[in-house]
């Protein structure tokens, strides 16, 4: 997918900026130009598009995309930041440092002259190259994080489109991007709740070079109604008026605070990413299980004091059903290959799985009718 071109000019170098609220940044904003050329430097491999620039200048094939800046003949590149920044790099490296400037790859003049000015389409505003930043970023080759894919979800869904409603533009939102309502819903609910969590200092801010949260346990546990339940949301599913700001109610932060520290503290139960998130989540669920997390901070001891619940219960089903049929289908395989005294230990074992089938089904036949 490419925007069309038909708007396309040249610029100088020295009239293009950085976008300082491009989602490559995450939620830190850099305080100007030269600070985000550093993030950028710092974060985005800027040496391998030196080293092109080096050998065949500028490659004028996929163009910036930019919106009018606040002062005359300025542009905001909206589109492109990495690109841009290797070319400001190339031109002035005096910003990031002496180890910086000897990796810069020398410029013969051709490729000197392919960055003096920079291929732009221009557009009204950040909306009218939504579309092609969506398709690019969101689902294309050139990925953002999932915080940052939010973010840029979350910026869309509060765009002002009178008569449109918000459910309305879920389901626009869900066409472009290519993930399904509730996918999008519980990512943008939890970035905000992110947002929540930083404003009230239970979480850091993210600092560029440090590792990022795992987001997908925190929008993931939103998935979940009793985890819901425990950050004080409203009974039912989530909804696209759940996507605003402080969306925790205010009794309900030092619990938030509790969740944060499970999923992403120090001490994070959260070992095996599989199987401890579904654990937690059933812990929370469950007052007995979720007083043994906040006393021992064991996610083993917390599980086990949580006790069965149906769910468990019925994937136990489930798996006894599916080995029974494998031992009936694979009995005439492997029996010649049984000695007598096998044999006979698999007829008590089967005997045994037997009694235990039988029990179990007259337990369910009692309590049925207790009810």
């Amino acid at each position: 997918m490419h925007m069309q071109n038909d708007r396309q000019q040249e610029i100088p170098l020295e009239q293009l900026d950085l976008d300082l609220q491009n989602p490559r940044f995450g939620l830190l904003a850099a305080e100007d130009q030269n600070e985000a050329l550093r993030i950028l430097y710092e974060s985005a491999d800027l040496k391998e598009l030196w080293r092109s620039i080096a050998q065949v200048g500028f490659e004028r094939f996929e163009p910036l995309i930019a919106i009018p800046g606040a002062s005359e003949g300025r542009f905001i590149v909206i589109e492109g930041n990495r690109r841009l920044a290797a070319c400001k790099t190339l031109i002035n490296p005096s910003e990031l440092g002496r180890s910086a400037m000897r990796a810069l790859p020398e410029l013969g003049p051709s490729q000197r002259a392919s960055i003096d000015t920079l291929p732009v389409v221009v557009v009204r505003d950040r909306a009218e190259a939504d579309a092609f930043i969506g398709f690019k970023h969101v689902n294309g080759p050139a990925t953002w994080s999932s915080i940052a894919k939010a973010r840029f979800g979350v910026r869309l869904l509060e765009a002002e489109i009178s008569a449109v409603s918000r459910k309305e533009k879920m389901q626009d939102l869900s066409d472009k991007l290519g993930d399904g309502p509730s996918v999008l819903l519980r990512t943008f609910v939890g970035y905000k709740v992110y947002q929540q969590a930083i404003a009230e200092g239970i979480a850091d801010a993210p600092v560029e070079g440090d590792k990022p949260i795992e987001f997908s346990h925190l929008y993931t546990m939103l998935n979940h109604p009793p985890t819901r339940s425990f950050l004080g949301f409203s009974p039912g599913p989530l909804s696209a008026d759940d996507v605003r700001d402080n969306p925790v109610p205010p009794d309900a932060v030092p619990r938030l605070k509790e969740l944060w520290d499970w999923l992403f503290g120090e001490k994070s139960v959260i070992a095996r990413q599989g199987t401890d998130r579904p654990r937690l989540q059933k812990v929370i669920a469950t007052e007995n299980g979720l007083a043994a997390l906040r006393e021992t901070k064991d996610l083993d001891y917390a599980y086990k004091a949580a006790g069965l619940d149906a769910g468990d219960w019925k994937q136990r089903l489930s798996a006894a059903l599916h080995n029974s049929r494998l031992l009936d289908e694979g009995v005439f395989e492997v029996v010649e290959h049984l000695e007598k005294g096998e044999i006979e230990d698999a007829r008590k074992q089967i005997e045994k799985a037997r009694r235990y089938l039988f029990s179990a089904l007259q337990k369910l036949d009692v309590g049925a009718d207790i009810e």
